[in-house]
């Protein structure tokens, strides 16, 4: 499977994608002469890609929230996908249960390089709208190992409720499916 890491920080994504079997290409500007130090093949700007390159699965990691155009990112990126190809984005919860209770003092809002956070509406409109069909949030827990148990259960609560500080969606590009 060809995937693409996109915003691959120290690159633990790309290498544990690699380690299971992928073909993984990552883009991180800040990171890129590490990741290279590594042995990833890596750009450091997604228009430096050969633009015949197409990938099976892009992942998307706590980066939209940075970008001051992210819906021209996530268009960018769905014309790098194969049809059937899939984009899996992880990005604070604006509409989250912290993000309600604290409000501005949120620390994901408080953040300044934090540009724009998204609500789960927000972004399934922008990724429709882009042309990605089958949005989903999935379920599945975050394990914080050093949470109390107090705390270990409320976390798991509020990711079965979906109202906890992450949102997590999954979007397919139209066409024939990925094997």
């Amino acid at each position: 499977m060809r995937v693409l890491d996109y915003g691959a920080g120290r690159g633990a994504m790309t290498l544990e994608l690699k380690k299971r079997g992928a073909d993984v290409t990552a883009v991180e500007p800040f990171g890129h002469d590490y990741l290279v130090g590594l042995g990833v093949s890596a750009y450091r700007d997604l228009f430096d890609l050969p633009s015949a390159i197409r990938f099976d699965g892009i992942v998307c990691l706590e980066v939209i929230e940075h970008l001051q155009d992210p819906r021209g990112v996530l268009s960018s990126l769905y014309g790098r996908l194969s049809p059937g190809g899939w984009l899996l984005v992880t990005t604070p919860n604006a509409a989250g249960l912290p993000a309600k209770l604290m409000g501005q003092r949120w620390r994901e809002a408080a953040k300044p390089s934090h540009i724009v956070l998204f609500t789960p509406a927000a972004l399934e409109k922008s990724l429709l709208a882009i042309g990605f069909r089958d949005v989903r949030r999935p379920r599945w827990f975050v394990r914080y190992p050093s949470a109390s148990m107090l705390r270990a259960v409320a976390h798991f609560g509020m990711q079965g409720l979906r109202i906890d500080g992450g949102l997590r969606v999954v979007a397919r590009r139209p066409g024939a499916q990925v094997r």
